[in-house]
């Protein structure tokens, strides 16, 4: 059998390695003949191909490529469409830059397999080309993320090229190029989607695409063979068993999270305590208002009965001034708490009330306080508590609702601190019990009127590197009659 000369390819690969391969071109009945073993080859020095986003560091030695076969290069390239199915119930984010979906194909080179540039290259970096080219390319193009629903399924093509990498001696020296490789139709190639189930920072309401870097830190990866005569790839998220509690789920770490056992944390749309979403109580300022006593647990306790002279919104700011009910000058006192967007308590000018602070404070846990307010009948008002390391407030201070927590993990979210589960709020009235989940209110109907409940977020650390292990913010307040 006659066969062509074998030629050296040097792969280019998204993790920066080369694999070095000689393949034998098929001539007469288009047999196949095996890959050559190859000894290290001479090649001069090189520089990085920056144009094209890809940093090839050569990896010289023998590449014994046992049992392999080489395949023949059509003349014409097959197109593949590449599919990303999110078959799971909750949405996935993935690197969209170039366009590509999170995909990405890959060849195989002995027992390991490589990635190539899939989704198009630079003219310019043609190896026929390149030292009369005077094109620049482009470094890159800008980084997106895409947020892809579930039961989404999105497509692109990959055109059947597989980018080899070589050298060519132009008059400035030896430049980095490639060359397009047509790949055989019955090569077996594998699909590789990588994807996180959680992103934060980024705001996907632009058609789900957002400009922003894509952090590959824990990300999960799967995986698919195919053939590019096969015309098109499917891949989907891996999903987990079904189950219907935790107790179904045998895997080491694994929650039952939307219908399916996970040791992830998928999508789930509950917002993260923070800066942007937050209760936070601050000191009131205290002009002979307050009197200041000291609980069984060590924690100040400042009261004061008055009326209340103004209330206003500063952004989410609450602010209530107020003063003694004699009317007196200088005894006077102001209470400020700031609500998640979206929320604010009605309180009424001219209301007598009796207001109540708690500062559980500590040096590793400032601003951890609580604050009711109630009419002279006892009604109450408004009751709000950070909840750090535990409720400060207690029944009898949020009467008529008892405020506890359910014990189902209904969502989880991996942060700075550790993993972090979620339950909801569970808040008996006198009328109807409501399970709250995190960022979310509910309703209660009593003898006195409307009340809104808001579980702000109910969060927990099993283990954690921060000093928080139970963050339980919420608010109740009077509605309306």
């Amino acid at each position: 059998m006659k066969t062509q000369r074998g030629v050296l390819h040097l792969g280019v690969l998204e993790n920066g390695r080369v694999a070095q391969v000689v393949q034998e071109r098929c001539s007469l009945h288009n047999r196949l003949v095996r890959f050559n073993p190859l000894q290290r080859p001479s090649i001069g020095s090189t520089t990085s191909l920056s144009r094209m986003r890809l940093l090839l560091n050569c990896i010289f030695g023998f590449l014994l490529v046992a049992g392999a076969g080489c395949h023949c290069s059509p003349s014409k390239p097959i197109p593949v469409q590449l599919r990303l199915n999110n078959s799971t119930s909750s949405a996935i984010f993935v690197d969209d830059t170039d366009g590509k979906l999170g995909l990405s194909v890959q060849r195989q080179v002995g027992s390991d397999w490589f990635g190539f540039l899939d989704t198009g290259t630079c003219a310019c970096l043609a190896c026929n080309t390149l030292c009369a080219a005077a094109c620049p390319c482009a470094d890159g193009g800008t980084p997106f993320v895409r947020k892809v629903g579930a039961g989404e399924v999105d497509t692109r093509t990959w055109d059947g090229v597989v980018q080899v990498a070589g050298t060519v001696e132009c008059t400035a020296g030896s430049e980095d190029c490639v060359n397009g490789e047509n790949a055989a139709g019955d090569e077996t190639l594998r699909l590789h989607l990588c994807f996180q189930t959680q992103v934060d920072g980024l705001d996907f309401s632009d058609g789900g695409r957002a400009q922003g870097d894509f952090n590959a830190s824990g990300q999960t990866c799967v995986d698919k063979e195919f053939h590019p005569s096969d015309g098109m790839v499917e891949v989907s998220p891996f999903k987990g068993a079904a189950c219907s509690v935790a107790a179904d789920c045998r895997g080491v770490g694994e929650l039952c999270l939307g219908g399916s056992c996970t040791s992830g944390c998928p999508s789930n749309g509950i917002p993260t305590v923070g800066a942007g979403w937050a209760l936070r109580i601050t000191p009131p300022d205290d002009q002979g208002f307050f009197t200041t006593t000291m609980d069984a647990k060590g924690r100040n306790v400042m009261s004061g009965t008055g009326t209340v002279t103004s209330v206003t919104y500063q952004g989410q700011t609450m602010v209530v001034k107020l003063t003694q009910a004699d009317g007196g000058t200088g005894n006077n006192g102001t209470v400020y708490v700031d609500f998640p967007p979206g929320f604010a308590a009605p309180l009424v000018q001219d209301t007598h009330v009796a207001v109540k602070v708690i500062d559980a404070s500590t040096m590793d846990d400032p601003e951890n306080l609580a604050v009711t307010i109630t009419d002279l009948a006892g009604n109450l008002l408004l009751a709000a508590d950070t909840a750090e390391q535990g409720a400060i407030l207690t029944p009898s201070d949020t009467a008529p609702f008892t405020v506890g927590w359910g014990t189902e993990i209904v969502g989880c979210a991996m942060t700075a601190c550790g993993k972090e589960l979620f339950v909801k709020a569970d808040i008996i009235g006198p009328m109807m019990e409501s399970l709250i989940d995190p960022g979310t209110s509910a309703d209660q109907i009593t003898a006195q009127g409307t009340y809104r409940l808001l579980n702000v977020g109910s969060g927990t650390y099993q283990t954690t590197t921060c000093t928080l292990t139970d963050i339980r913010p919420y608010a109740l307040w009077f509605l309306h009659d």
